[in-house]
Parts: C-alpha cells; sequence; structure tokens
C-alpha cells in the first residue's frame, strides 16, 4: 500500500521530465538482479522499505546536463551503484564492455514524466559499499542501501508497482531461456503488476 501511495504521491512534486531505471544483470548468474533497498522516509518511516532498481530522474545541475533518458541512467548507475574510482559507465558502453538496451514495452507514464528501464548485461565494476543519501525535490532524504544481488523470483514477489511493469517485460522475453524467469513472470502476473 505504501508504495502506491509514494507512487501516486511522487507524480505530483515530480519535476523532471522522465525517470530512467537500470536492471543490471549479475554476469556470473543471469537470473539474478542488481537490487538496493531504499527508505524515502527514514525518520517518518523507519521500518518501511522498498526494493528498486538503480536509477533517477533527469537532472539539470551541478554541472550535470541529462539531455536524453540513456545519459540519465548511465550517470545514475555511477551514482549509485559503482564505487567512486569505478570507470565511468559510459565509457564501457562506448568500448563495448557493457550492453545497454532499452526494454521494450516497459516505458510507464505518469503526470509530467515517463519511466524508461533499461537492460544492463556485462558490468563486472567493484559496486559501493556503504550507504547513500540523497536529498529528493520535496525536500526529503532518499536513504539506499549498498547494491546487492537478488533472484528475479525474490523480486517479483517484493518489487513494487512502478518497477513491476519493467520486471514483467523483462521475464515476458527471458521465459523461454531461464525457468526461473518463467516463474517470476508467474509471480508477478498473480500479483497483478
Amino acid at each position: 500500500m505504501y508504495s502506491i501511495y509514494l507512487e501516486t504521491e511522487m507524480s505530483t512534486y515530480y519535476s523532471a521530465r522522465w525517470f530512467s531505471a537500470a536492471l543490471i544483470l549479475n554476469p556470473r548468474n543471469p537470473d539474478e538482479i542488481l537490487m538496493m533497498k531504499y527508505w524515502r522516509d527514514r525518520v517518518t518511516y523507519p521500518d518501511q522499505r522498498d526494493i528498486k532498481f538503480p536509477g533517477g530522474k533527469e537532472k539539470r545541475e551541478n554541472g550535470r546536463q541529462d539531455d536524453s533518458p540513456l545519459i540519465t541512467l548511465l550517470a545514475e548507475v555511477k551514482e549509485e551503484v559503482l564505487t567512486p574510482s569505478a570507470d565511468d559507465l559510459h565509457h564501457l558502453v562506448q568500448n563495448g564492455t557493457v550492453r545497454v538496451v532499452e526494454i521494450e514495452g516497459a516505458q510507464v507514464h505518469l503526470p509530467g514524466h515517463t519511466k524508461h528501464f533499461y537492460l544492463v548485461i556485462g558490468l563486472k565494476a567493484d559496486l559501493r559499499e556503504q550507504e547513500l543519501v540523497e536529498m529528493e525535490d520535496d525536500g526529503r532524504e532518499e536513504v539506499l542501501s549498498p547494491p546487492f544481488w537478488m533472484g528475479v523470483e525474490d523480486i517479483a514477489q517484493k518489487i513494487f508497482r512502478g518497477h513491476g511493469v519493467a520486471l514483467m517485460h523483462l521475464c515476458r522475453a527471458c521465459q523461454d531461456k531461464s525457468p526461473a524467469y518463467e516463474r517470476a513472470l508467474r509471480i508477478l502476473e498473480s500479483r497483478r503488476i
């Protein structure tokens, strides 16, 4: 219930034109995706944590000028997932080490902005190991746990609706290749994501 409330509440103050998130496959186990726990308001709701895919909204501040949802994605993954010393994700994509593909049909259109979801394949880098605190447009802080790998079936049971749509599209595309994705799709369908 809290996640649905958040989704509705967020659309009222969202100042960006888009949000971009990454479904990063584990290069050692493609049935796992990189996730983060987050708290939207740790003071008021200390025990209400959701899981989400790494990502964020378009930014035009502090020298950052996001010209497209893909540019936003690359910057947000660098900021939220990787250690400061890790290679820039944009460079890894350009040299072919990492593949980034928008998940077809997974866009979510909300009042004022659109959510874009990308599949990231081949990311082998040092991951952030500390909490990350970011200030949101409404003045609340968002606290992100260090990223961690999670099985696609577990994600299907816990992901909130706004990100579950992207996972459902990925599961539909991969269900013939992996029984885990087929089972995750059934879980998402039973939750009516």
